[in-house]
């Protein structure tokens, strides 16, 4: 037997069943008529009497109906009273936001509830609702400081709305997309890449997660409570372990039915997952932990560019939505000009940054060079060399060898203490050793005060993982190397770090 008082997060469904939406892949919007709420309404204020008098700690409680609960005043009313209880953390309720937010508003203002604890899953049906509608209720909400996440089937036939409604959200909104059951054909690629573009943990969604209960965190820190009090692991298992009015209410032994976790909210009681480290704190609310920094450090190509070398819309809308919220910098092997050039307009959001592989510093007004002490004195054959000065000081060497072969022989030639070497096919780049990005970004850092702590580090190869390491923060873009994937603490492109992080 366990007891409740590890039990942090409650998932709760009543008995309501009906949906004022009549979406054709939902099957509780195709219930025509109202359904009776009287003993939905009895069910959930037994369930708030009891979470009133809960004795084990902070609680935080997500609303999870098979139908429409926002419309109801019985489950507004108790929404409010319920992030009016002290030990209860927040409350969440999955809506379709076909409710007046107005009159919501009115009656949290009414009842001087505590908006902070409040927020919403909020759903959008392409059938059923104006996006340009829905968007505004979601800013409504937001600017009431009310967190919201939006959200959408995987329709592809929706395609164009959905990507409407990112538009029209404020960039810190998670917008996610689940995965359409009953498809008549597979996603295409096309497909798949939309989604995972519009959210960067689509394929989570998509592929699922194998159910591992000595993984899960269902039925020790998370329960699902059904209308009669039934306690479970999680709205998936399967598996009655207790019920919640018992007055010795205690958990049995959790237990699984599932082979699969097939939605977000049994794959997300997986501990260890990805998923659960980017979504942090805010995985119940699937509204992510937004971690607070004071920096950013890119990577340029294929980080902000694409395999054109070109930088998509969507990330440099976020870029002008970030660099006006806290200082951007860069981090690259290219040469300052060569940066400049590769970004065009792009590089005045940035405030400076680490260039040439460390050779080359540039921030506030000030510009510090990384001189290699010991000029490279090899004969280079058949090789083309550029050499990178300022003010007549050598920073870094190119060299384009015909081969890659010989480009490897070269290397091998240069090793020692004197230098840090970087090999990309033909193309060798020689720095000094007290350069690289690392060094770089630590130098830059230390001369801004600012802790390296506090700096989220974007990039999209293991050559980028010496100064991801060192950061608070590191991130691989979705397109990176499997490996730095591994490595790094989230998985997303630049677009979507509003959504994650607090800026």
């Amino acid at each position: 037997m366990g007891a409740l008082s590890t039990i942090r997060n409650i998932y709760y469904r009543g008995s309501l069943e009906y949906c004022n939406y009549t979406c054709s892949y939902c099957p509780f919007g195709r219930k025509s008529a109202s359904a009776d709420t009287d003993g939905d309404r009895e069910a959930l204020h037994r369930f708030i009497s009891r979470i009133g008098q809960w004795k084990h700690g902070a609680l935080r409680i997500l609303i999870i109906p098979y139908g429409e609960a926002m419309i109801h005043r019985y489950y507004r009313e108790g929404i409010i009273r319920l992030a009016a209880m002290p030990h209860v953390a927040g409350v969440s309720c999955q809506t379709n936001l076909s409710f007046s937010v107005s009159r919501f508003l009115d009656e949290v203002e009414e009842a001087r509830a505590d908006v902070t604890k409040i927020k919403f899953w909020a759903s959008y049906h392409p059938e059923m609702a104006d996006v340009t509608d829905f968007a505004s209720k979601i800013e409504k909400l937001h600017a009431a400081g009310i967190e919201v996440c939006a959200g959408v089937v995987g329709d592809p036939s929706a395609k164009e709305q959905i990507r409407r409604l990112r538009l029209l959200l404020d960039p810190s909104v998670y917008l996610f997309v689940n995965a359409m059951q009953g498809l008549r054909k597979p996603l295409s690629e096309e497909d798949v890449r939309f989604f995972n573009e519009m959210d960067n943990l689509f394929d989570y969604d998509r592929r699922n997660a194998k159910a591992c209960l000595n993984n899960c965190s269902g039925g020790r820190e998370s329960l699902f409570v059904d209308r009669e009090g039934g306690m479970y692991a999680c709205p998936r298992s399967g598996v009655r372990t207790g019920n919640f009015y018992d007055d010795s209410a205690s958990l049995l032994q959790p237990s699984c039915l599932r082979k699969v976790c097939d939605c977000y909210i049994a794959f997300s009681n997986l501990r260890d997952t990805p998923l659960r480290r980017m979504m942090g704190e805010g995985a119940l609310w699937r509204i992510p932990e937004r971690k607070k920094v004071r920096a950013v450090f890119f990577d340029i190509d294929g980080t902000l560019t694409d395999v054109q070398g070109r930088i998509p819309g969507r990330t440099v809308s976020a870029l002008k939505y970030m660099s006006g919220r806290l200082p951007l910098y860069l981090s690259t092997a290219l040469p300052m000009a060569h940066a400049k050039k590769r970004l065009g307009d792009v590089f005045d959001l940035f405030s400076g940054g680490v260039f040439a592989d460390g050779g080359f510093l540039c921030y506030e007004d000030t510009v510090e060079c990384v001189p290699v002490e010991h000029p490279v004195a090899l004969d280079f054959p058949g090789c083309r060399i550029t050499r990178y000065t300022w003010k007549g000081e050598i920073f870094k060497y190119a060299v384009l060898a015909p081969t890659v072969r010989e480009a490897t022989r070269l290397s091998a030639g240069l090793e020692g203490e004197a230098y840090q070497l970087y090999q990309e096919g033909r193309l060798l780049t020689v720095v000094d050793s007290r350069a690289g990005k690392k060094n770089g970004l630590m130098t830059l850092c230390s001369r801004l005060g600012i802790s390296l702590r506090e700096i989220l580090v974007v990039g999209n190869t293991m050559h980028d993982w010496p100064m991801m390491s060192v950061a608070g923060y590191s991130c691989a873009v979705m397109d990176a190397e499997e490996e730095l994937k591994k490595l790094s603490g989230y998985i997303l492109n630049p677009d979507s770090i509003p959504v994650f992080f607090d800026i």
